[in-house]
């Protein structure tokens, strides 16, 4: 259980990029270390390259953090049932849910959410997600957002993010709404970035670097 001890705040990363443009491989280089990972995997082909656990059930997700990891370490890929509407969205609140709970009762940990815009969309988070979005911070959840399109996506995450990580966008529509959000480059030079070069912003320090993948 958690104690009276003063918990580091977490932050929200934020990623953005077109398919194939660098965002997982990103992503998965960050949390390398993570002693404590849970991922929303909807692509169902993170749990390999994270070194973690497949989780298909909202149960075995509940009996993995809750009742046998706790406040020790465990990294989990959860795979949803569902392939679309009200029904991933309803998996992906439980999730949130689930992992908000890990955070509460046991101790800091990090959150991965690829494909965003699945289950969001532009306005409002949805409930669960807005949950974790708004108050894991103050107890110590990490996250990290991934969508090909942020246009299509609440606005609650990207208006509390700490970090953009921007990498090549698809579309000048998709372009012209990160470079709008952030400052950071124009929407061309979004569009221009080679595949696995991304532009990193913060947004606390307003600092800014290049940098690239490589394998």
């Amino acid at each position: 259980m958690t104690t009276g001890k003063r918990i580091k705040d977490g932050e929200i990363t934020v990623i953005s990029g077109m398919s194939g443009s660098g965002k997982s491989a990103y992503a998965i280089r960050q949390h390398r270390e993570s002693k404590r990972l849970i991922v929303w995997d909807p692509e169902d082909d993170m749990a390999a390259k994270m070194k973690a656990k497949r989780i298909t059930s909202a149960a075995a997700l509940t009996v993995a953090l809750l009742d046998e990891a706790q406040g020790g370490p465990g990294r989990w890929c959860y795979v949803p049932r569902s392939l679309g509407g009200a029904a991933m969205a309803h998996e992906f609140g439980f999730f949130c849910r689930v992992a908000m709970a890990w955070a509460v009762h046991y101790g800091p940990c990090d959150v991965i959410v690829e494909e965003l815009a699945d289950v969001s969309t532009a306005g409002k988070a949805p409930e669960g997600w807005g949950q974790l979005v708004r108050r894991g911070r103050k107890w110590g959840i990490n996250t990290t957002a991934i969508s090909q399109r942020w246009a299509e996506s609440d606005k609650t995450t990207f208006g509390n993010a700490a970090r953009v990580v921007i990498f090549r966008a698809a579309s000048l529509p998709d372009a012209s709404y990160i470079s709008s959000r952030t400052g950071a480059a124009s929407a061309q030079e979004v569009m221009d970035l080679q595949i696995l070069h991304f532009l990193e912003v913060n947004r606390k320090t307003g600092h800014q670097c290049r940098g690239a993948i490589k394998f």
